[in-house]
């Protein structure tokens, strides 16, 4: 087995031929206009290869992890067997090259399935060869070889599915990519008298009768004895393929040392490995290993070395990283874990700390502080998640558990300040959770007057913007301001407890007191904690004190400036306030960090329709809704016509009270406007002027062109559209989509054709939009009705294709039914 050499290669692509259509003439355009829509396209034609001799193929394509090569031969050896399918030599390839495929892949439990799949069809491959006449021992070999890795893939999938502990360092079967370990590991008398193994076992010894110089067939056979468990027998096998390499192939010593792991034989794996790591220094899979065997040595400086080694080159190896954390968990001190694992609460890093607390609360279940670590650990991870409306119910569980483990540490005898007031403050984020799922239920549709997220993602304005008694006097904060009472008592100078106080009473309604508890936890951390001045910003904000809450969250920028939360409630407060230039910068920060942030899309909504951009406006608008939707765990909602002539009348008329100079982009967002308001007259003299004003041909002006096409054939003016789209089909190369689809309203492409360039949702919408609009100028309603559900039920919101398809659907149901 040589899963160390192993590396993924690219899928080869064959470059086709295609065929182009004849443009169509003017002159036909303008006297059969109609039938300029209908024009068949030509069918695409498909360039071939000779075929090669199958001599020397093997050493010329099949090599292991050279996906790209092995790919080009198996074509030709594919052409071969269609020709010929009853020729021994090309099945007998065909078995090597899909053998070869699952190799570049073997050895990762994700991959099993895959590799199953291509080691079965291998084994047929050789076995219809074999009953066809070819009998080389090599056959044997690749044969045999491929029963054992389908034997190991099998494992490894249901070892996967097991899920060995990340936390336990001494499984040898845990990180090493498991296929390997999972065949040497598995003790079952099930696994080790798999016919599998026996069937790769008579494969093998035959093969090494006939080819007693093959050190790999020594080295295929040393590991299928160690997956039946006999570990001398195996040990003596690859010991002889390291003879006949001469000790220079580091395949066998890594044989070797997967032998010598399983076996538990330390000692030797590490000097195996050594070997390894001497001839081939650049595989992390060895230094894993041998990180593995030092530690099993009690040597864990050298395992450490190892293992950053290892991340100096992949710093997000996870493996490496679950390993080092395997370490830590045996070396890092309890009282440690907060400020090395906790501090910044990073869901990896608590992760992390928490498999060490768990790791000694197997030891001795009773510890009171670990339990107490515990739960800080899940609190830790909840406040990583905190104040989106979408992470609510995870935040949720996560406070719950935390609450649950102070509990117990308290029954246990653990109770110091710090007990109670991260219990009140995980009680206090319990609420806003609850508040906040119920708040993202009751979401408004489609309003750009209202602000249903508010700056900071809903959670904590989710709570102390709820006036209703329920909310009010949840048992949630009542218990919470006894905890945070009871810590202010035992220690009155922890100024995060006052923050904790503060945040309960606004829960509450309280917002006088709350601005004042606050305004002392900021006192007592003498103006350097980000946090309180975030806190007093939330207050100032439903306080209506716009200014206030704006310099709070300044001084919270100048302590922490890459928070995002903070910079969205700035911008809010700034958009209060009326300084469209600041909330504008601050929103541009935030999403350019978070690109789905549905508060800061809201936020830009405004912003858009302060600062005179209504199109912008309703993308946002439209994209933040989507994200909403997505976020409440149910099938997103659809844009009804209603809601969608209600915001193009708006801002329709909000264009026309503007005014302002004409333009190309002014000229466009009124044709567009008119359009999805079915005044296609209008609409499409105002997407000539659009053509008439741009400097460009890029892909503005093909939708231009497409969409005025259309709009003339609304009202019938067939001539007019047809000479529109053959005056701009010249420029519609490299073009992309855009230009596609004016090809196709100009009959130089069909539909299906059309259909196969819909490579992302954008594709597929614009392409839904407009074969429907073609659809329904020419009466066929049931296909423009299913090209509009479409694009209704899964398209991209933020085009304005989108808005225009809700229209579209809306006018056919008043149309007749006939397909």
């Amino acid at each position: 087995m040589r899963p160390g050499d192993a590396s993924t290669g690219k899928d080869v692509r064959i470059p086709q031929g295609r065929g182009g259509a004849p443009a169509v003439g003017l002159l036909l355009a303008l006297t059969a206009a109609i039938s300029v829509w209908n024009l068949p396209a030509v069918a695409e034609s498909k360039g071939g290869q000779g075929d090669r001799s199958l001599e020397k193929l093997e050493d010329q394509y099949f090599k292991v992890g050279d996906l790209n090569r092995l790919q080009q031969g198996l074509e030709i050896v594919n052409r071969r067997l269609r020709q010929s399918k009853k020729d021994a030599q090309a099945l007998y390839l065909r078995g090597v090259g899909n053998k070869l495929q699952g190799y570049t892949k073997f050895a990762s439990n994700n991959a099993g399935p895959e590799v199953e799949s291509l080691m079965q069809v291998a084994i047929s491959s050789f076995d219809e060869a074999s009953a066809l006449g070819y009998k080389k021992p090599m056959l044997l070999y690749h044969r045999g070889e491929a029963r054992l890795v389908l034997h190991m893939a099998r494992l490894a999938r249901q070892r996967a599915a097991l899920s060995s502990r990340p936390d336990r360092l001494d499984d040898p079967l845990w990180g090493m990519r498991g296929a390997v370990f999972a065949a040497l590991n598995d003790g079952t008398s099930a696994s080790m008298r798999d016919p599998l193994i026996a069937l790769a076992l008579h494969d093998l010894e035959e093969a090494n009768r006939a080819m007693p110089k093959y050190a790999y067939g020594w080295g295929a056979l040393g590991m299928t004895l160690g997956a039946q468990g006999k570990y001398e027998e195996a040990q003596k096998a690859l010991k002889r393929a390291i003879d006949l390499t001469g000790g220079k192939d580091p395949n066998c010593w890594y044989e070797q040392a997967v032998v010598c792991l399983a076996s538990r034989n330390f000692r030797a794996g590490k000097d195996a490995l050594d070997h390894c790591i001497r001839l081939a220094p650049g595989n992390f899979v060895h230094y894993m290993m041998r990180a593995l065997c030092a530690y099993q040595l009690k040597d864990l400086a050298a395992a450490r070395a190892d293992l950053d080694y290892v991340l100096s080159r992949e710093p997000g190896n996870k493996i490496a990283l679950g390993m080092k954390d395997g370490l830590d968990a045996n070396t890092t001190p309890l009282h440690k874990i907060e400020s090395q694992y906790y501090n910044g609460c990073e869901w990896n890093r608590c992760q992390t700390g928490l498999i060490i607390v768990n790791q000694r609360l197997r030891q001795n279940p009773k510890d009171a502080f670990a339990v107490y670590l515990r739960g800080l650990g899940a609190h830790c991870k909840g406040y990583s998640k905190f104040a989106s409306y979408k992470n609510a119910a995870e935040i949720d569980k996560l406070m719950a558990e935390a609450i649950s483990s102070y509990d117990e540490a308290q029954r246990l005898g653990y109770s110091p300040p710090l007990l109670f007031y991260h219990r009140g403050e995980a009680k206090v984020v319990r609420h806003m959770a609850a508040v906040a799922k119920r708040k993202a239920s009751q979401k408004d549709k489609v309003d750009p007057e209202k602000d249903w997220v508010w700056a900071a993602r809903g959670m904590i304005y989710a709570a102390i913007t709820d006036s209703s008694p329920e909310s009010r006097k949840d048992p949630l904060i009542v218990d919470a301001l006894k905890d945070i009472n009871e810590a202010l008592r035992l220690n009155p100078a922890f100024d995060q407890t006052w923050g904790a106080l503060g945040m309960a009473q606004a829960a509450q309604g309280k917002f006088g007191e709350a601005r004042r508890s606050i305004k002392h936890a900021i006192d007592l951390t003498k103006g350097k904690n980000a946090t309180v001045f975030y806190e007093l910003g939330v207050i100032c904000m439903e306080m209506r004190d716009y200014r206030a809450a704006y310099n709070a969250m300044n001084e919270a920028i100048k302590i922490v400036p890459n928070n995002s939360v903070h910079r969205l409630l700035r911008a809010q407060a700034a958009l209060k306030l009326g300084n469209l230039k600041q909330a504008q910068s601050d929103l541009d920060y935030v999403i350019a960090q978070e690109p789905d942030n549905a508060a800061a899309l809201t936020l830009q909504s405004a912003v858009g329709l302060k600062q005179n951009q209504p199109e912008q406006a309703m993308a946002d608008l439209l994209a933040a809704d989507e994200i909403h939707n997505k976020v409440k765990g149910q099938k997103r909602e659809t844009i009804q016509a209603a809601q969608a002539r209600k915001v193009l009348e708006k801002t329709a008329s909000q264009n026309r009270m503007l005014g302002g100079v004409e333009s190309a982009q002014t000229a466009y967002d009124d044709a567009i406007l008119n359009f999805g308001l079915r005044r296609f007259e209008k609409s499409a003299q105002e997407f000539e002027n659009v053509l008439k004003l741009s400097k460009t041909t890029g892909a503005t002006e093909m939708h231009c062109v497409a969409l005025a096409a259309i709009a003339y054939a609304s009202v019938n003016h067939m001539e007019k559209s047809a000479q529109l789209l053959h005056k701009h089909v010249s420029n519609t190369d490299k073009r992309g989509v855009p230009g596609k689809i004016v090809k196709y309203l100009a009959a130089q492409i069909d539909e299906k054709e059309l259909d196969k360039y819909a490579r992302t949702n954008e594709d597929r919408t614009l392409i839904d939009f407009y074969i429907g609009c073609k659809h329904a100028r020419f009466k066929e309603y049931g296909k423009a009705r299913e090209r509009f559900n479409r694009v209704v039920e899964n398209g991209d919101q933020k085009l304005d294709q989108y808005l225009l398809a809700v229209m579209e659907l809306d006018a056919l149901s008043t149309k007749g039914k006939a397909r």
